[in-house]
């Protein structure tokens, strides 16, 4: 069962939880602490960083494609570099997130937008792709293309990260539920942790 939670390397799995709302109370933030309740059962094989991006300081992206030639942002005044760092080293990167407008929240769409430099300098190299998932809470009831837009924005930096979207959980109707994850959408979530958990790299 150890070699489960290793990377190839034999080092300690490295997980990344990207929480995209800003309500501490709120769906996204209730399935970001079941992943780490789930994880904190296996502390001694994986490592663990939480990104609340509402926390972040993350400047817009200006367009001004000076990391075509460089391969890095004009900005570094703000948290992206920690964030990149993040991305660079992380095995398994994991985003619950609302969805606004059938789209990103904006501070989970900043980030997005900052690593722009990786669509340039793709990181080819790496030897191990990571894996990502999803998990989409969309408060009007079922429309068309209700949760697309997310996922492939997160697909396009997947890619340019050497890595790719194992899974994706989508809920929609939320504003119809009375604050707290109805237990199938928690148990759902639950087997989604384990999942991911168990996921080699």
């Amino acid at each position: 069962m150890h070699n489960e939670w290793t990377t190839r390397q034999g080092l300690m799995k490295k997980i990344a939880l990207f929480m995209a709302s800003g309500r501490p109370s709120g769906y996204s933030s209730q399935a970001t602490r079941i992943i780490k309740e789930i994880a904190s059962a296996c502390a001694s094989q994986i490592e663990l960083v939480q990104i609340n991006t509402y926390n972040t300081k993350v400047r817009h992206c200006s367009g001004c494609e000076i990391c075509k030639d460089t391969g890095e942002c004009v900005f570094n005044d703000d948290d992206m570099q920690k964030i990149c760092k993040i991305l660079e080293e992380t095995d398994v990167a994991v985003i619950s997130t609302p969805v606004y407008y059938s789209s990103a929240p904006g501070s989970l769409k900043a980030i997005l937008d900052r690593t722009q430099p990786y669509f340039y300098h793709p990181l080819k190299n790496e030897p191990d792709k990571k894996i990502f998932y999803l998990i989409q809470f969309g408060g009007s009831r079922p429309y068309p293309a209700q949760f697309e837009t997310i996922p492939q924005q997160m697909l396009h930096m997947a890619r340019n990260l050497n890595g790719y979207i194992v899974a994706e959980l989508s809920f929609p109707a939320t504003d119809q539920w009375d604050g707290t994850l109805p237990a199938q959408v928690s148990s759902q979530i639950e087997e989604f942790a384990r999942t991911l958990l168990q996921e080699p790299v």
